[in-house]
Parts: C-alpha cells; structure tokens; sequence
C-alpha cells in the first residue's frame, strides 16, 4: 500500500504539474526560468504536498468506502479513491498557489486574487481526474491487494500477449470493476479536453498580441513605452586619451574617420547649431536636408544607447535615418539602416509582423530605411527579463574591420526588467538630487539624522 501511495503522489506532482505549468504558459514571474526547469522546479516544490494529499484521500476513501458498503464494487471504490485525491488537490492548489505567487513573484495578471484561485482550482481537479482515472487502470486502489498491472502480467504469462488481446473485450465487459473505470477515464478525458483551453487561454498572449499591445497578455499591467530614435554620424572618444573616431584629419584618428549611433531624437540638433531637429519632414525650414546635418547635443555624452521597459510593456520605437546618404571613409557603401533587436517578440499581424524586424531578408518586405526617409515604427513586446542587443541590419558586414556599422558605434542594448519594476535615471549630479529632496520647497527635506528624503518621482522644476 505505502509504495502505491508514493507512486501515485509523484504521479500528481510531476502530472499534474506538467497540466498546470502548461496552462499558464505565456505568464510571468518576476524572473523567468527555462520552462522545463520551471516545470520540475514547482513540481518538486508540490511534492511533499501532493503525497500528504495522496495518503489523506487513501485513508477518507477507503473509510468511506467501507461505511457505505461498498468495499466489493471495485468500480466504485476506484471511483471514490479517484474524486477524494482530486477533490483534495484541488483544495491543495489554493494556499499552494499564494505561497508560489508570493515566492516567485507568479500570477495571471489579467485576474483578481479570487478568480485566479478559482480558475486554478477547477483546473486542477479537471488535471487529477483525467490522470487518476488513467492511473487507477495501472496502479488500482492503494488498498487492492493485486493492482491490475499484476493481474494483466500474470495473464500474459498464462495466456500470452495474443491470448490476452482476445480475452479483452469479453473481459472489460463480463466485468464492472473494469467497464467502470474505462468509461470514466474515456469521459473525462474528454471533458477536460473540453474545458482545458477555455481555463488557459488567460495565458495566450502571442495570439492576444497579434491584435495589438493593448489587449496583450497582461491587459491591466501592459503599457507601452514610445522612444522616438535617430541614427546619426558623430563624433566620439574611444577613450579618454585623446583617440577619437571622426576626427576632421584621418591621419589623427585611431581607428575610425567617422563614427556613428543611436540617439533619441530629443537630443539631437542641427549640426553646429542648438536648433531641435523637426519631428518629421526631411528638410530644416531653409530647405537643409536633415539627414547628415546633424550631431548630438553639446550637453549629452555620445555613447551606446539603451532604451528600458518591463516584462509585459510593449516598445514602440519611432525610427528615422539621419545618416548622409553619401558614405564617409571605412563607411559601408549601402546607407540603410533600421533598428532589430535580437530575442524579442515582434508585433503581430495587426501591427505590421515582419516589418518590426528592422531587415531585409528572403521576400520579405524591407523594413530598413534609406536616409532622410519618413519614419518608421518598430513594435516589440517583452516576454522575457533580459538583456537584448539592438543593432542595425542594413549592412551587417563590409567597411572597417568588417563588422560595418556596428563597428562604427550603431548598437546599443534594450534593458527589460521584471514586471512592476520602477527605474530611474543612472546617473545624476548632486544638484540633481537636491532638487530631488526640496519636494517643493527651498530648503532639503531630510531625516531626523540628516539624510535627505529623496523623491524618486521628482520632475525637474
């Protein structure tokens, strides 16, 4: 009896398990997992839980069994075995799911508390029906005396594979305790075939993304961060030494004549100028092309650029081309550019599907931009916490050293952070934080011992 119990505890974990953890694929937790590890991991963690279930339902059936009189129907006995353990998984799922969203930071996020219990809760007692109503053919009740893997082993040494396959129909249907638990594993397969998608569709967000990133996987956790960006030649230091990559004489330069980046559209002006480049249009108001007239702010630091969001935000990236469309030296020949981000999802159907790809390649459509070109939007969705090279795919190999523009500074990284998380600038002077302390007022605010109280919300005035 003990092994059969144990057995049928690691079925419930590691089976039941594997249905739950695929009925939320699609959602998150505060840091995500390869799925399988996730999988086991939960699984492992329910184990001790899922024996006491077993145990406890063993003991509350087979009494219960016995009360009614029913201790020689095997069919029923199975049958009230089966509907204890599930009945008690079931109840088992909801303080198991708190302590694992409190743990892991894990729920549906487009759910109350309650609703997802709930959901939970049927799903797991649909999950430990369809298996023990399988499992029970195999392993029997913990309290049978022969399980019917052994009757069926003893029979095939009596009678061979050829002479059992003959025996059963008229077997399964000369005996209840067999007919039975057929049926009932038959119908609630199918019931929970039925009912399964509908209980996991919460968690279907590339389908729900393709009708756009307000009605993504989590419809009250989703935002969308906008980042309005240029590409653009400039200027800048390899090092604080003095080799610079864009130097007026070559000879000069380290490596490079011209460098190039990304910037935010915000802080990039006409060149030699304080003069704001227009948010659209290719030309300035005298009639200067836009592209490859223009630099980065005197104020701003030229380096790699880094756009933030968390798991579940959408990105749209509003992309131009300010590159001149003549080539410098060690540039490549080819001017395209366009933004592609490795590992993301990109926007579906609705919102243009390959053409958030920022390339060009096979019979797709290009999704790269000549210079001076109207703006494009790239639409990305962050499915996962990490961090993910942005780059341009225009010319991906040619020029200097032969990584083209990447070499020249074109890439920058796209930072997704866990779900619900708040990030603030990384670098900040201490004007800065004083401003950040005032909360209003002319003096700083601080803390009995000194401190200042910072407001992490703070604006500059």
């Amino acid at each position: 009896m003990t092994g059969r119990v144990v057995l049928s505890g690691l079925v419930l974990a590691y089976a039941g398990g594997y249905v739950l953890h695929r009925l939320h694929a699609g959602l998150h937790e505060a840091h995500d997992v390869n799925p399988w590890l996730h999988w086991l991991r939960d699984s492992t963690f329910a184990l001790p839980p899922a024996l006491l279930v077993v145990l406890a339902a063993t003991i509350l059936a087979r009494s219960a069994v016995v009360r009614l009189g029913i201790r020689g129907n095997v069919a029923w006995a199975r049958l009230t075995w089966i509907l204890a353990v599930a009945v008690g998984y079931a109840a088992f799922s909801v303080p198991g799911n708190l302590v694992h969203g409190s743990t892991f930071g894990a729920g549906h996020e487009d759910m109350g508390v309650v609703e997802h219990l709930t959901a939970d809760a049927f799903a797991s007692l649909g999950a430990a029906l369809a298996i023990f109503a399988l499992a029970v053919l195999v392993l029997g009740t913990p309290w049978e005396r022969v399980p019917p893997h052994a009757r069926l082993l003893h029979a095939v040494r009596l009678h061979g594979v050829g002479g059992v396959l003959a025996r059963s129909v008229d077997s399964t249907l000369g005996r209840k305790w067999q007919l039975g638990p057929t049926l009932l594993a038959l119908g609630t397969i199918v019931a929970v075939a039925v009912v399964v998608p509908h209980v996991g569709g919460a968690g279907a967000s590339p389908a729900l993304f393709e009708e756009g990133c307000a009605k993504a996987a989590w419809v009250d956790k989703t935002r969308t961060i906008k980042a309005d960006v240029v590409a653009l030649e400039q200027k800048w230091d390899y090092n604080r030494l003095g080799a610079k990559a864009g130097a007026l004489d070559a000879n000069k330069s380290a490596k490079n004549a011209y460098g190039l980046m990304y910037a935010l559209r915000r802080d990039v002006v006409r060149t030699g100028t304080t003069t704001p480049i227009p948010a659209t249009g290719a030309t300035f108001g005298d009639g200067t092309p836009i592209a490859g007239n223009v630099e980065l702010r005197r104020d701003k630091r030229p380096r790699p650029l880094v756009l933030r969001m968390n798991v579940g935000d959408c990105l749209e990236i509003r992309f131009q081309n300010l590159l001149s469309p003549n080539p410098k030296p060690d540039h490549p020949a080819d001017r395209h550019v366009g933004i592609h981000v490795n590992g993301m999802q990109m926007g579906g159907t609705a919102l243009g599907g390959i053409a958030n790809d920022g390339s060009f390649v096979g019979e797709n459509k290009s999704s790269l931009l000549a210079p001076g070109a109207p703006p494009h939007t790239y639409t990305l969705f962050a499915e996962y916490e990490n961090t993910y090279l942005l780059y341009s795919l225009g010319t991906p190999v040619g020029g200097e050293g032969g990584n083209a523009s990447i070499a020249l500074g074109l890439f920058g990284a796209v930072n997704v952070e866990p779900w619900n998380t708040e990030w603030y600038r990384s670098q900040v002077t201490r004007a800065d934080m004083d401003l950040a302390a005032t909360n209003g007022s002319e003096e700083i605010v601080t803390t009995p011992d000194g401190q200042p109280v910072i407001n992490y919300d703070a604006t500059y005035p």
